[in-house]
This record gives C-alpha cells, structure tokens and sequence, in this order.
C-alpha cells in the first residue's frame, strides 16, 4: 500500500512529458495496489496530460 501514492507520482510525471498509456499503466497499478484509492486512471492522465500542454 505505500508504494501506491508513488505510482501516483510516477503516472503523474509520466502524463506531464506526453507518455499517456504509460500513465495511466501506473495509475492501475496504484489502484491495484490500494483499493482505497479513488481515481480514474484514464481521467488522472489526461488531467496532468492537458496541464502541461497547455
């Protein structure tokens, strides 16, 4: 379960330099590895994909 909000940060990093299917691939795994967490993977990328090419 502590890794899950690394991924997080991970997916986030990944989503800012346009490496979207690679984000989202870690926002599962972080799913996966914490139930508790509430994101959409798909949504979480996009979000931080969009913010940083704008």
């Amino acid at each position: 379960m502590a890794a899950a909000p690394t991924l997080v940060t991970q997916g986030e990093k990944l989503a800012s330099v346009s490496k979207f299917d690679k984000a989202v691939a870690k926002f599962k795994q972080a799913k996966e590895w914490n139930l508790q967490l509430d994101i959409n993977p798909e949504a979480k990328a996009k979000e931080y994909f969009v913010k940083q090419n704008n």
